[in-house]
């Protein structure tokens, strides 16, 4: 089943006019303080909707990927061949667990491509950058029990292990609540219960962490070059080319794609991949204030609302604005933006009916189906030789 879009409404708000003191465009509207009170009450309707995959080799390409508890872009190496790769808090990251793409849920994938639209249109060369989307328990499981650790060391007071039975369990409760500000709680994998009832945004496939980034004028040259081979042809196989060719012909054809697809399907690697270096090599992040996964009181979105004009300095000013381009273009497609994190968005989970004053969540916890599997796949190897083929002075887009 489908939910059909609400009508959206991006260009008609009064209130948005022209400034040239700012590095945007226009003048947008304050954050208001959102709450998601209530969120363990929903109940959820259990839709029945596949994961699918945005970034690289999908419809939604223009953007740029950073699959950060993969270990794609973290505290350590981004690829080194003994396989220490460092995750947000400094620990070794397990692939076997994380995924290299971002899947979400198809009613969040139709909101984000119209959110970019709209992001165009009031921020030119503005796009996405995606760090985390659907999380497989055992991920959310890793993170939450990280984060609960820098908690209780960040607390010391808090005492599970001592005092009455009063005083621990208050400790926990305290601990516990602290964490989940961060890192949704998540339940065992033999709770069942408990997970049905409430599972965590980020497993539900409801859940993006993103932030806005800027292409370059010479981004935004390549952009133009690279679509222009690809209505030219250049792109395509050429006859020299078809031994290393049938090394993946096997596995195209195995693969749920239109006739189309796979025909072409090395020009689609190619156009993929150079769109993916394109945007990793000419976009700068925008400044949002902290980076992602900071969980200090400078990540909560409207934290920069309250500072008032007369003391705000120019760089803060900058940073609410960007801010609040980026809360406009996801609100007005319907998201909810966790008020705790800048970054951390969704649609359909318990937190968003909560604030949506909706009945019900829309969407409960959901695993890969094998179509979803076959696309991580193919992601890892693309991937796995794109990197090393740049690190022998090779031309990733000409294997």
């Amino acid at each position: 089943m489908r939910y059909k879009l609400t009508k959206y409404n991006a260009f008609m708000n009064p209130d948005l006019e022209q400034i040239p003191s700012s590095e945007l465009p226009l003048r947008l509207p304050p954050i208001p303080l959102e709450s998601v009170e209530g969120w363990k009450e929903k109940p959820i309707k259990g839709l029945s909707q596949e994961l699918v995959p945005l970034g690289p080799f999908t419809d939604f390409s223009d953007c740029d990927t950073s699959a950060v508890y993969f270990g794609e872009r973290g505290g350590g190496p981004e690829m080194n061949y003994s396989g220490q790769v460092l995750n947000f808090a400094g620990k070794k990251v397990s692939r076997k667990e994380s995924s290299l793409t971002h899947f979400v849920r198809q009613d969040v994938y139709d909101r984000l491509i119209i959110a970019q639209k709209a992001l165009s249109q009031l921020a030119p060369g503005y796009y996405f950058k995606f760090y985390d989307g659907y999380r497989p328990l055992s991920v959310q499981q890793e993170l939450y029990d990280i984060q609960r650790e820098n908690v209780k060391k960040q607390n010391p007071e808090w005492q599970e292990d001592q005092g009455s039975d009063k005083q621990k369990l208050e400790a926990k409760r305290l601990i516990d609540e602290a964490t989940h500000k961060a890192i949704a709680i998540p339940a065992a994998d033999d709770d069942i219960e408990s997970r049905a009832a409430r599972p965590a945004p980020h497993t539900t496939g409801s859940a993006i962490d993103l932030r806005l980034i800027k292409l370059s004028q010479e981004g935004l040259k390549q952009l133009a070059s690279l679509e222009e081979k690809k209505r030219s042809g250049v792109l395509k196989i050429e006859p020299e080319e078809s031994k290393v060719f049938e090394e993946v012909q096997v596995w195209i054809q195995q693969q749920d794609l239109l006739v189309d697809k796979k025909e072409n399907w090395l020009e689609e690697y190619r156009y993929g991949m150079q769109k993916a270096l394109i945007f990793r090599n000419f976009s700068e992040i925008v400044d949002m204030g902290t980076g992602f996964d900071d969980f200090s009181a400078v990540a909560e979105m409207a934290f920069y609302e309250n500072i008032s004009e007369d003391k705000i300095t120019e760089d803060d000013r900058k940073r609410r604005d960007n801010r609040r381009l980026l809360y406009k273009v996801m609100n007005d497609v319907g998201f909810l933006s966790y008020p705790g994190e800048w970054w951390h968005f969704s649609y359909g989970d318990q937190e968003w009916a909560a604030n949506k004053k909706q009945p019900e969540a829309l969407f409960g916890e959901v695993g890969l189906s094998e179509a979803n599997r076959a696309t991580e796949q193919a992601r890892r190897l693309a991937y796995l030789k794109t990197i090393r083929s740049t690190r022998k002075g090779q031309d990733p887009i000409l294997l």
